[in-house]
C-alpha cells in the first residue's frame, strides 16, 4: 500500500504504451524498442512489490559489485592496459565495460553516490566500507576521463544533494566524513577538465542541440498520441535537420535515441506518457 503511489504511474504508463503499441503504424519496426520499455517498467513493478528493506539492501550490493568490475577495467583502460582489440576506440575517454564513454559516465554518476553511502554506513563491516570508500574516489576520477560534460553536471548535482541529505540525517562526525569523501569525489571529478579532447558527437553541445529541434519538429507532427513506443529511430531521419548532416559528413548515420528520455517518450507515446514519466519520476523523487 505504501508503495501505491509509485507503482501506479509506472503500471499507467506500462499500460498505455501496451495500448500505444497495439494501434501503432510502426509495430515492426518498433518491437525492440517496445519490449525494452515493457521489461524496464516491468521489472521496476515486481521489484517494488517484492523487495523488502533488506532485498532493497541486497540489491544495492549487487548494482556496486557490477560498477565495481567496471571501475577496475576503466582503471585498466585508463592505466593503457586494455588487452581487448577495441582499447582506444574513444581515444583517451574511458569507456569500460559500458560500451562507449557516455554509458559508462551515467552509470558512474549514479552509482558513486551509492558508494559513498555504503562507505558511511556504520553498520557494514570496516573493510567493506574502506572499498566503497576509494572506488567512490576513482568512480568519480574515471567519470571525469569520460569527457562527457553532462554526467559531469549531473553528478555535481547529485553530490549536492548527497551532502545536503546526509548533513541532516547522520550524527556530527558521520556527516563531516561523508561531506569530505564527497568534496574528494567533486574535486577528482574535476581533474582532467581541460586536457581531454571536447565530447563525443552525440554528446556535442551543438549536436544535442539540432537533434533536438528535430526531434521537437518530429513531436510537432504528432502531439498528443505519438507514433508508438521504439518508433523515434525510424522516422527521425525525416526530420534530422540538416546542420546536423553537415556535421556529420553523410546523411544515413543511424540515431537510435534523442538523447533525452522526456522528448523520447513524448515522441513514442504522446502528451499521455510525457505526463505519466513526469508523474513516475516525481514520484521516485
Amino acid at each position: 500500500l505504501r508503495s501505491a503511489p509509485i507503482i501506479l504511474p509506472a503500471a499507467l504508463l506500462l499500460l498505455w504504451n501496451a495500448a500505444r503499441f497495439m494501434f501503432s503504424d510502426f509495430r515492426l519496426a518498433g518491437t525492440t524498442g517496445f519490449v525494452m520499455q515493457t521489461a524496464f517498467l516491468f521489472s521496476f513493478i515486481l521489484t517494488v512489490i517484492a523487495f523488502s528493506r533488506r532485498d532493497l539492501r541486497r540489491a544495492v550490493l549487487m548494482i556496486l559489485g557490477a560498477w565495481t568490475v567496471a571501475v577496475i577495467y576503466g582503471f585498466l583502460q585508463f592505466a593503457g592496459l586494455d588487452l581487448f582489440i577495441w582499447r582506444g576506440a574513444f581515444g583517451a575517454r574511458i569507456f569500460s565495460t559500458l560500451g562507449n564513454p557516455t554509458l559508462f559516465a551515467a552509470y558512474s554518476s549514479l552509482c558513486t553516490p551509492l558508494a559513498l553511502s555504503l562507505a558511511c554506513d556504520e553498520e557494514s563491516p570496516l573493510w567493506l566500507r574502506g572499498a566503497a570508500a576509494g572506488l567512490s574516489l576513482l568512480g568519480a576520477f574515471l567519470l571525469a576521463w569520460t569527457g562527457d560534460f553532462i554526467a559531469r553536471g549531473i553528478f555535481m548535482f547529485l553530490m549536492a544533494a548527497y551532502i545536503a541529505a546526509v548533513w541532516r540525517t547522520l550524527e556530527f562526525r558521520a556527516r563531516v566524513a561523508a561531506g569530505l569523501l564527497s568534496a574528494a569525489c567533486l574535486i577528482m571529478s574535476l581533474a582532467p577538465f581541460s586536457s581531454l579532447p571536447g565530447p563525443h558527437k552525440d554528446r556535442n553541445p551543438e549536436f544535442l542541440r539540432e537533434t533536438w529541434k528535430g526531434t521537437a519538429a518530429l513531436i510537432a507532427d504528432q502531439p498528443l498520441l505519438g507514433s508508438g513506443p521504439g518508433s523515434f529511430w525510424v522516422r527521425y531521419p525525416a526530420f534530422r535537420r540538416s546542420s546536423v548532416i553537415l556535421a556529420e559528413g553523410w546523411h544515413n548515420s543511424q540515431t537510435d535515441h534523442p538523447e533525452n528520455e522526456l522528448l523520447e517518450q513524448w515522441v513514442d507515446g504522446g502528451l499521455p506518457a510525457v505526463l505519466l514519466w513526469l508523474w513516475l519520476f516525481a514520484a521516485l523523487l
